[in-house]
């Protein structure tokens, strides 16, 4: 996913999704924004008391029955 120029802002209380194909770096582009990978080049800016979070495509869940 080449990043190049990109600005993007949400405001408080709006949510964002990302549909790309496989491999484009959306998963990349999340961990950047939560602040869990370092940026190479150029400013990532988020507010100090902001929250960001994303649910693994990948997730493991233990398997349960219906009346669990």
């Amino acid at each position: 996913m080449d990043l190049n120029g990109v600005t993007f802002q949400l405001q408080e209380g709006e949510r964002a999704g990302l549909i790309e194909r496989n491999g484009s770096g959306k998963s990349k582009l999340l961990r950047l924004i939560a602040g869990c990978d370092h940026v190479d080049e150029g400013v990532l800016t988020r507010r100090k008391d902001s929250q960001t979070g994303w649910s693994s495509k990948c997730q493991v869940l233990k398997q349960r029955s219906i009346r669990e």
